[in-house]
């Protein structure tokens, strides 16, 4: 209870209460309770841990017994022999084995318990342990590669034969100290070998009532699971459906709608709007698996040599739109913003506008003939302004304001160049400074 409670009960029945006196109390009153919970938490602690060491040694013993019936010999003797091998470095698995071994050559071997009497090492009647210890010290006698190849006969490893014929005295008188050890401690494990079967029968019992009662809690969960299971799986399916008409809608769109690149790629290159697009339309139609006569690819229709000059794939269409935007945005600067010269660029050549431009004819062909200009660039450059972006010279009125601080005057022309050289790579190539 709390201290305004205790203290309140306390002046009901008469006491004088004052803080001082009522605070000692309650401190007191504390650290008892205190040290009654603590011991109650160590008792459970250790009731707990009792338990569980109990079913261990209860499991432990019943396979004991049954490993002592299958060997011919009482659990005392095989715990005694195991104690008494891990003495002398035979591991107590090894011992149980050795043991088990010669039980199961005598049962099925009926000869061999003649051999025994003849050797001097009775059998009837006793213990499968003693009957080895005295089938050891007989072999003793002989020459080891002969006497291992006897043991052998009744199951006894040649590295556990070594062993405790090396150290046969110390096995003895071990085995010895174990059965007197446990005869002074009042423990007599044959004895106790009924209580601890029914003990562990009555665990492995508890254990399987726990299972089948976990068993008809998933029974009755079952019908519900399934009701579960089965709306997830139909949500998941309209999920997955809805994603793949999503997907299909986006390849459909990637494949046939190109407005956001052309967008994205002109307002990086600072192109007219529609530049890119007219020229797709003149080029391929908009077809990103066009391929022409001459070998030019793609929506933007590279020749392969151009396409590995800008380090692309000409049938993506992604990267065909990148790099025209980057050869349109080098053409119109080197063209002075001239539109017409720069689309008759991208279609006949840049060294064929290049000639034509100087001499009125392009390069020479294959027969050393200067080339004159192919109808459909003529027709190109006519036509491009009919798909909206103008014909003839781009002309872009534009203000930029830069702000430049400084002292030194030097510094700010410097600084003014820069900013100029930046402005004028997206706009001042596209200023109209004379028509050819």
């Amino acid at each position: 209870m709390s201290a305004e409670i205790l203290q309140e009960y306390l002046v009901k029945l008469g006491y004088a209460t004052d803080s001082i006196s009522f605070k000692k109390m309650d401190s007191h009153l504390s650290a008892t309770t205190k040290k009654i919970l603590g011991a109650g938490s160590a008792i459970t602690g250790i009731a707990a841990a009792t338990a569980t060491a109990t079913a261990a040694f209860a499991y432990n013993m019943r396979k004991m017994y049954f490993a002592s019936e299958l060997s011919n010999s009482s659990v005392k003797n095989l715990r005694a022999m195991e104690y008494a091998g891990k003495q002398i470095g035979v591991g107590g698995d090894s011992m149980e084995s050795s043991i088990h071994g010669m039980a199961q050559a005598l049962r099925l071997e009926p000869g061999l318990q003649a051999f025994l009497q003849n050797i001097g090492v009775p059998v009837a009647g006793r213990d499968s342990s003693d009957v080895m210890i005295d089938l050891v010290t007989a072999l003793k006698q002989m020459p080891e590669f002969q006497a291992t190849q006897i043991a052998g006969m009744f199951g006894i490893s040649p590295d556990d034969y070594h062993q405790m014929a090396t150290h046969l005295d110390e096995l003895k008188a071990k085995k010895m100290e174990h059965v007197a050890l446990g005869k002074q401690m009042g423990v007599d494990l044959d004895t106790q070998k009924e209580a601890v079967r029914q003990y562990t029968a009555g665990l492995d019992k508890l254990g399987e009532t726990f299972g089948f009662l976990e068993d008809k809690v998933m029974i009755k969960f079952l019908p519900l699971f399934n009701k579960a299971t089965a709306a997830i799986n139909e949500n998941l399916k309209g999920q997955a459906a809805g994603m793949d008409s999503l997907w299909s809608d986006l390849k459909t769109v990637a494949k046939t709608d190109f407005d956001v690149a052309f967008d994205a790629v002109s307002a990086a290159f600072g192109l007219p709007n529609n530049l890119l697009k007219s020229i797709a339309k003149r080029e391929s139609a908009m077809n990103p698996n066009a391929k022409s006569k001459a070998g030019a690819l793609g929506l933007m229709q590279f020749m392969p040599d151009t396409a590995k000059q800008y380090g692309i794939d000409p049938m993506n269409p992604i990267q065909s739109i990148t790099a025209a935007g980057a050869m349109v945005a080098h053409l119109l600067s080197k063209y002075k913003g001239n539109l017409s010269n720069t689309v008759g660029a991208y279609n006949w050549g840049e060294g064929n506008m290049d000639s034509w431009l100087k001499t009125g004819k392009g390069l020479k062909d294959a027969n050393g003939q200067p080339r004159s200009m192919p109808t459909e660039t003529q027709n190109y450059m006519r036509a491009l302004g009919s798909d909206g972006v103008g014909s003839g010279n781009v002309v872009l009125n534009q203000q930029v304001h830069q702000h430049i601080t400084g002292n030194n005057s030097g510094d700010i022309a410097a600084k003014v160049a820069t900013k100029q050289d930046r402005i004028n790579a997206n706009t001042a190539r596209y200023f109209k400074q004379g028509a050819q």
